[in-house]
This record gives structure tokens, C-alpha cells and sequence, in this order.
């Protein structure tokens, strides 16, 4: 229960971040529901040049071409998606060339990149899972330097390893991609091993061959370089920038936020402040005993109920259960942590009529760090939205349930879970009450709160209006 409510209750607190952004994004939302795709399927001279334009610059990846309700993928990409997918492969007349396509938003666009999609750049994973970018930098000797996190939540960390640990922090973390310099994996390819005074075949770097391996210049690995030349997320940039952090953590974090801002263009998603990882804070498990114990894999089949994670998790929350999972994979060995994490235990045990009103609450709680981030970089709609303002809603009772004084609990044990001024959200929470507090349409915000929005459903209605009369007179 500690698990599932510390993470669900950390989401929260970065809220009220979201105003402005938010504000924003129904402005944006507004302005799409009087926009009409007038790209059509005619014959475009120039659509082959402006899609082989873009093709050239991106070569490495797949690119999804939008042209009218549809996004579109030609050539070689189309055979590449089609076999991977059940989409059928055509021959688009624009542009003489094999494709395939999936609908998308009808709307006017000016084509352009907006994005660059990569496995550890997912904003919206197909599980609630975490899924992390890992960056590594060299270092002298064998020391290296680790950031991972994961975009789709803003989970950061950051922390230092080496070559004899490396392979332990890779099944740890187990992220869905690695970024290095390409410099790097070629002279780590033969090290020498100080300790043993041998040479290695094999450095247990090349581990990390075995997960997505991007390869991404060498001077990304400059943080001033970096800071200088990213105008577009100065705010990422500083996160790294604290005395608390050695040189080799700051260098990997920084490529790995120039990989962000490489990937997610001009949009900057929400990034936490970083948490040092220590590995003499945590217990250490390479990745055989790992797999013996079947943490969280299990040594026969693909069942993941059939590990201790799977039997642990009755999480009610997408944040719980990564918190759960981080903790299983990396268990803290200071005292005065496992024994608060004890004493919350025991004040959900013992208070069990809570306990249940809590789980009972938690479980419509949705995923709302990525909800969160989801507003973040602008691709939210108007559910999500309802979403972030349904979770207050059920913070709210939450903390009603907590203090009632029927209850008559001491809340000592889990003072550490709670927020300590909830008013601090109360912009946030008053904005999206007037916006989408109550649900009239999936299409709009709530009458009165724009003037905008109000004339456009009223256009719409009269449209619908006169459809309706048309229909009547031609019967």
C-alpha cells in the first residue's frame, strides 16, 4: 500500500506545473474544431519532392507523411510496417511509390517533422511499465556515468557505475533504449581489467548490444556544449546542474536531454528533478541472481504472475506498480528507510476499514503522471483533461477519508505520503472545474467557460439544424 500510494501521490505535486500548458492546449483544441483538411487526394507535384526532402534528412527512420485524413508510409518503409502490422500496402498516385497509411487528424499542416519517435522516447507506452532511455558516458579507468528516464513520466535519475558493474545497472533498469557515442563502444571493445591485471576478450560494455543501442555523436556528451546550443529546453538543462552530482553523472544526463530535445523537437516535456542513485544505498544483484530468484522474470515461459513481482503486485495505480517494481529491482539497504517503509505497512494492516476506502478510491484513479505529461507536450484532448480533474476529485476524498475523525487513526506512519498544503493545487483544480468539470460533450469545455468555443458549438448546432431540415424536406 506504501508502494501504491507515495508514487500516486508524488503525481500530484507536479500539477500545478500543468496551468499555463494547460490553458494552452484548450485554446489549441478550440481552434481544431473549426479546422477543415483542404489537402485532398489530388495530384501534388509537389508532395514526392517535399516527402523525399524529408526522407533524406531522417534515413533511419520510419516517416509517418499526413496527408489529408490519413498519415501515409512509402517505399521501403511501407513494406517494413506492413510487415510488421496488419496494414495492407497500395500505390499512392502522388507520388508513384508504395504505401501504406492510418487515420489520422483532418486538419491543415504545414509538413514538417514534429517529432522523432525511438523506443525510449515513447510518450504513450502500450503498458504502464516504466520505460526508460538510458545514457552512458565514459569515464577514466573503467568509471562510467548513468542517466536514464522515462519520457512518458518524467522520471529522472541519474548515477555512476563502471565496467564491472554496468551489466547489474542494465538488468536493473532494463531500459528500451541505450544512447552512447559511437567513439565509445569502439575503443571499449578490449579493456584492461585493473583488478585482475588481465585483458578481457569481451568488455562487459558490449552488454549493451543487447537492449536498442542508439549511437549519437560524441559531443553530445559536452553539457555546456549542450546548454549553449539548445535554446529550445533551457529548462532541461538545468536539472542536471547541482552540486550534488559528479562530473560523469552531469555529462550523461545532458546527451541524454539532447537526445530528448532532438527527438521531441520543440516541445519539452516535464522532466523531475533528478535523484542520485547510489548502489551503497541499494542491494546489489547482478543480473544471474536476478534471474534465479525470478524477480521479475520468470525462468520458464513468459508469465510475468509467475515471478515475486507478479505475486507482489496488488498495486491500484499505473504508479504504484513502478514504484513497486523499482523497489523489488533495487532494495534499499538504509535502516531508517525499510523501517518507515515498515511502519506504513503496518498502518495499513492494522487499519484495515481505510485501507479498503483508500484501494477503493485509487483503483479510478487513472495514470496521471502521463496524463500530466501527455498535456505537457501537447498532445493531450479534452478526456485527458477530465482525467487530470477527476484524479483532484479523488485526492480530495482521499484526504477526506484520512481526517475523518470516525476513522480515529494516528497518521504519524504516513505523514511522509501526504501532501502537506493541497491548496497549493487549488488554481489548477479550479481552472479544469470550470473548464471540464462537468462532462456535456467529448467534443468541447463546459458553456460559458470561452467565448470561442461557445460560438463554435453553436455554428455546429445550427449546421446540424438545417442537415435536419434538409433531411425532413427530402423524404
Amino acid at each position: 500500500m506504501a508502494g501504491v500510494g507515495s508514487a500516486s501521490f508524488r503525481g500530484y505535486f507536479r500539477a500545478s506545473k500543468l496551468l499555463g500548458r494547460m490553458k494552452g492546449l484548450i485554446q489549441q483544441i478550440e481552434s481544431t474544431m473549426t479546422t477543415h483538411a483542404n489537402v485532398s487526394h489530388l495530384k501534388m507535384p509537389g508532395l514526392s519532392k517535399q516527402y523525399l526532402q524529408i526522407k533524406s534528412k531522417y534515413p533511419d527512420f520510419i516517416v509517418l507523411f499526413q496527408v489529408g485524413d490519413f498519415y501515409e508510409i512509402y517505399s521501403d518503409d511501407a513494406i517494413k510496417v506492413a510487415e510488421k502490422t496488419s496494414l495492407r500496402i497500395s500505390r499512392n498516385p502522388n507520388v508513384n511509390k508504395l504505401m501504406a497509411g492510418t487515420p489520422g487528424n483532418s486538419r491543415l499542416i504545414h509538413r514538417e517533422v514534429v517529432r522523432l519517435v525511438t523506443p525510449g522516447t515513447l510518450l504513450e507506452p502500450l503498458n504502464p511499465a516504466a520505460n526508460y532511455l538510458m545514457s552512458i558516458a565514459e569515464g577514466p579507468d573503467s568509471s562510467l556515468g548513468l542517466a536514464w528516464l522515462d519520457v512518458s513520466t518524467g522520471d529522472f535519475h541519474l548515477g555512476v557505475s563502471s565496467l564491472e558493474n554496468i551489466e547489474e545497472d542494465l538488468s536493473r533498469v532494463n531500459p528500451a533504449e541505450v544512447l552512447m557515442a559511437e567513439d565509445h563502444l569502439k575503443d571499449c571493445k578490449v579493456k584492461h581489467n585493473h583488478k585482475t591485471g588481465l585483458t578481457m576478450k569481451r568488455s562487459p560494455l558490449e552488454k549493451v548490444q543487447d537492449f536498442h543501442l542508439t549511437l549519437v555523436p560524441s559531443e553530445w556528451f559536452d553539457i555546456e556544449a549542450s546548454r549553449h546550443n539548445d535554446s529550445s529546453v533551457p529548462g532541461l538543462f538545468s536539472s542536471v546542474i547541482s552540486s550534488q552530482f559528479s562530473s560523469l553523472e552531469k555529462v550523461a544526463g545532458a546527451a541524454l536531454l539532447k537526445f530528448v530535445s532532438y527527438t521531441q523537437r520543440e516541445v519539452a516535456p516535464l522532466v523531475s528533478q533528478p535523484s542520485k542513485f547510489s548502489q551503497a544505498t541499494h542491494m546489489a544483484i547482478d543480473s544471474n541472481t536476478r534471474r534465479a530468484l525470478e524477480l521479475t522474470t520468470p525462468l520458464m515461459g513468459t508469465d510475468k504472475k509467475a515471478t515475486l513481482f507478479g505475486v507482489m503486485n496488488k498495486t491500484a495505480t499505473a504508479s504504484g506498480q513502478r514504484l513497486l517494481y523499482s523497489r523489488l529491482c533495487a532494495p534499499s539497504t538504509e535502516v531508517h528507510i525499510i523501517q518507515s517503509r515498515l511502519n506504513t505497512v503496518e498502518f495499513f494492516s492494522v487499519n484495515r476499514p481505510l485501507t479498503e476506502e483508500l484501494r477503493k478510491n485509487l483503483k479510478l484513479c487513472p495514470d496521471i503522471e502521463r496524463k500530466m505529461q501527455r498535456v505537457a507536450t501537447g498532445i493531450a484532448n479534452l478526456s485527458d483533461l477530465r482525467a487530470i480533474h477527476g484524479a483532484l476529485v479523488i485526492y480530495k476524498k482521499i484526504l477526506s477519508h484520512l481526517y475523518e475523525s470516525h476513522f480515529d487513526v494516528n497518521l504519524q506512519p504516513i505523514d511522509h505520503l501526504l501532501m502537506a498544503d493541497f491548496s497549493l493545487l487549488d488554481g489548477l483544480y479550479n481552472e479544469l472545474d470550470t473548464a471540464v468539470g462537468q462532462i456535456i460533450s467529448e467534443h468541447s469545455v463546459m458553456e460559458g467557460y470561452s467565448n470561442t468555443a461557445d460560438e463554435i458549438k453553436e455554428r455546429l448546432n445550427e449546421n446540424t439544424r438545417q442537415v435536419e431540415q434538409l433531411r425532413d424536406f427530402y423524404r
